[in-house]
């Protein structure tokens, strides 16, 4: 202390400007860096978390969407219907498989492969009611065998929406 006593002002005032500008550059150096992760951060998020948020968001409404389909062609006896829900489940299969391709994980072809058995049935059920060649006495524990799969599927769904929300 008695060294910084018995500078000159020229010195003392040398040395402020040395040591703020010695803060100016570690503070500078730290919110680079900072800035870096953040930014590697978001483009992750970009190109990964949103799309697959996304597209799950979509599968999610895709999978309702079908089941309303499909209980509206029962209902109505038109094929037409079951068509659209065809369609719907294309469009599934193929969200999945972008989903797959962005993640690099087996999630997204575990869920798929959850909703093509869901569909593999539930399509068999609404069709066969329609066409009239659904085994009536086998109806009850297909349905319920039906509704548990669409269960699974849709659980499955939400958890994996959530697991992908928390990684953002």
């Amino acid at each position: 202390m008695t060294l910084f006593l018995n500078l000159s002002i020229t010195y003392k005032i040398s040395l402020i400007l040395l040591v703020s500008t010695l803060g100016y550059g570690l503070n500078f150096a730290f919110s680079y860096s900072a800035n870096g992760e953040s930014s590697s951060r978001l483009n992750t998020v970009k190109d990964v978390y949103y799309p697959i948020l996304e597209k799950t968001d979509t599968v999610i409404v895709s999978v309702s969407k079908i089941v309303e389909l499909l209980n509206s062609a029962v209902s109505s006896g038109e094929m037409d219907a079951i068509k659209m829900a065809n369609n719907t489940a294309n469009d599934i299969r193929s969200l999945m498989s972008d989903i797959a391709s962005i993640q690099k994980s087996h999630e997204a072809i575990e869920i798929l492969s959850l909703f093509d058995q869901y569909f593999y049935i539930a399509n068999k059920l609404s069709t066969g009611m329609i066409e009239g060649t659904q085994n009536m006495e086998k109806l009850g524990d297909e349905m319920t065998i039906m509704g548990n799969k669409l269960k699974v599927l849709n659980d499955t769904l939400s958890e994996f929406r959530e697991n992908n929300f928390i990684e953002c």
